[in-house]
């Protein structure tokens, strides 16, 4: 039997928690990226003498992005980063068998746009695995080498892959155990070399049967979710109406786990306004229909209602740590959600904050990118804005006027009520005045008062009190 490591002992000769030399030795890669136009890493015998021959990109992000990595790397329990990293593959990660006649190999890699090779190298460094090169868009981790497989394989055994990327890697696992202990096997090497090409043509975009092992189990945890948005996750804005949205995609065959996202992502802690008629915040569909011959059916997982993002979706990122440049995107676009919830995208300053903002996002952003604008310096004048009082005003009848406009804001539930008992317990929620008083059989009125003043609501035999809630749109 072949023996398989632990992932304890598999990254013995890894120390995670990092040392004073380690950090001295990441200043030097970092200041490599003056010296060499090459970006490598080497294997475990000689990655300590070589790491000035490792280069980030040469751009503002990228230098960014990998001073930023350097500092976090203590920040990271082992745990936290294998869940990252699990996530992260199942969003990028490609498990791959190449043939040469009876010659196989065996890779695993990481394959993103070249700003993000700081992440690569990092990993890389942190799992002492495989190597990073550059081009000139993109950037590569492939991990080839037998041993440093292994690793990989000790540490996906411990930690399974949700997504259809975990038959991928068993099949590939298996092969790769076939072609290695073949010496010891009792079947002839053209039996060993027909049974692998034949998992080989099973895998990724061959792969018909979606059915995972027995006893798999879809495991989302916050940092698996992290890895997973910045391999897969989009943060968008509206270009006229600036309407926000968090989402990510992914094909029809993923859809179980686009099922345990959306629970997970709904037992989030947090309050916000669920209407009557529109109970779904985190909004699942389905498309059955490809968009080609070449394609494949899709579904999505997009959330776009503003309290939902402000109270459960930004606490709940921005209390972890990010690897990637996407995390640049998220705190733009979370500039703009402040901006929103102000109602300072209605001021002529907001508009044209939220306009240079956008600019800066998304592929607008990368360093590729040769219609880009150049550097927009706009975070004091952002600070500037929202520091400034709300251009909203709640009315005493729960509407909310808009200053610099001199109107009302439209929109159906931007005011909810809801009714406590006297203990402050919630007995029930309303999208509007209007629905409160037509569920209870009176007046908007006698509801206004009753806001208003406080006073109990008597109900059924109960003591009622009511309480606005604003949400907006």
């Amino acid at each position: 039997m072949h023996y398989n490591p632990s992932v304890t002992e598999a990254f013995n000769s890894v120390e995670h928690k990092v040392s004073v030399s380690l950090c001295i030795l990441l200043c030097v890669l970092f200041l490599s990226v003056f010296l060499t136009n090459k970006v490598s890493t080497t294997r475990n015998s000689t990655k300590m003498s070589s790491l000035s021959k490792i280069k980030p990109v040469q751009s503002s992000n990228s230098r960014r992005l990998f001073c930023d990595v350097t500092k976090r790397l203590n920040s990271l329990s082992d745990e936290q980063f294998f869940e990252w990293f699990r996530g992260l593959t199942d969003g990028e990660g490609c498990f791959i068998i190449t043939q040469d006649k009876n010659k196989f190999k065996f890779i695993f890699d990481i394959y993103l746009h070249k700003d993000d090779a700081p992440m690569l190298n990092y990993i890389a460094l942190r799992l002492q695995v495989g190597s990073v090169n550059t081009w000139d868009h993109f950037a590569c981790l492939r991990v080839s080498n037998q041993n440093d497989l292994r690793k990989i394989f000790s540490l996906f055994d411990l930690y399974p892959l949700n997504t259809s990327k975990n038959l991928n890697y068993l099949t590939l696992k298996k092969a790769h155990e076939l072609y290695f202990n073949r010496k010891s096997s009792e079947k002839t090497l053209i039996e060993i070399s027909t049974e692998i090409i034949n998992l080989k043509n099973k895998m990724n975009k061959q792969r018909i049967d979606f059915n995972q092992p027995e006893g798999h189990k879809i495991n989302i945890t916050p940092y698996w979710f992290l890895g997973f948005v910045e391999a897969e996750g989009y943060f968008s804005v509206g270009t006229t109406s600036h309407r926000l949205i968090f989402g990510l995609g992914q094909t029809a065959s993923e859809l179980p786990v686009l099922e345990a996202i959306r629970k997970f992502l709904l037992d989030l802690p947090g309050s916000y306004k669920i209407a009557r008629k529109d109970t779904n915040a985190v909004s699942l569909t389905l498309n059955k229909k490809a968009k080609n011959q070449n394609s494949k059916p899709m579904a999505k997982i997009e959330i776009g209602k503003t309290d939902f993002l402000t109270n459960i979706i930004v606490p709940f990122f921005d209390n972890l740590i990010w690897l990637s440049k996407k995390e640049l995107d998220y705190k733009d676009w979370k500039l703009i959600l402040n901006i929103k919830n102000q109602g300072k995208h209605f001021t002529d300053e907001g508009k044209e904050l939220i306009s240079l903002i956008s600019q800066r996002t998304n592929r607008n952003r990368l360093s590729t990118n040769l219609t880009k604008p150049g550097e927009i310096n706009i975070q004091e004048r952002v600070l500037n804005l929202l520091a400034s009082p709300s251009n909203y005003e709640i009315k005493p009848d729960g509407k909310i006027w808009i200053k610099s406009l001199g109107v009302y804001l439209k929109g159906r539930g931007n005011i909810s009520v809801e009714a406590l008992d006297e203990k402050g317990i919630l007995i029930d929620s309303f999208s509007s005045i209007k629905e409160c008083a037509l569920f209870f059989g009176v007046s908007e009125r006698t509801i206004i008062r009753r806001l208003d003043k406080g006073s109990f609501f008597e109900y059924n035999g109960k003591n009622l009190v009511f309480k606005r809630e604003v949400a907006l749109p």
